[in-house]
């Protein structure tokens, strides 16, 4: 996915930011164990670029340390792909083989 300016990636990253302060605040699975937003909108901006995003098809945001904060040495943008690899329970075998073969 890519963004042809300034605005558009500007609204996609405080977009990105609303949802993580949001999930912060309300999933159990992130404020029942303690997780917070420890980042503003530079913080994410400096990452984009630190880890050249634009260049991904469909960047995500990582937390490094699964049981971290979102805090500015804890996250990275990686590919969406990677990322499901990554955060998918082998509970159901032939469902989780259809979810890594996209």
């Amino acid at each position: 996915m890519k963004y042809d300016n300034y605005s558009s990636l500007r609204l996609r990253l405080q977009r990105l930011l609303n949802c993580i302060r949001q999930r912060c605040q309300t999933r159990p699975r992130y404020a029942g164990r303690g997780i917070e937003c420890r980042i503003d909108f530079n913080d994410l901006w400096d990452v984009w670029h630190r880890d050249n995003a634009a260049a991904l098809d469909f960047p995500t945001i990582d937390r490094i340390d699964n049981d971290g904060h979102y805090e500015r040495s804890n996250i990275r943008f990686i590919e969406q792909a990677e990322n499901v690899r990554r955060g998918v329970k082998v509970c159901d075998q032939e469902r989780t083989l259809k979810v890594l073969s996209k």
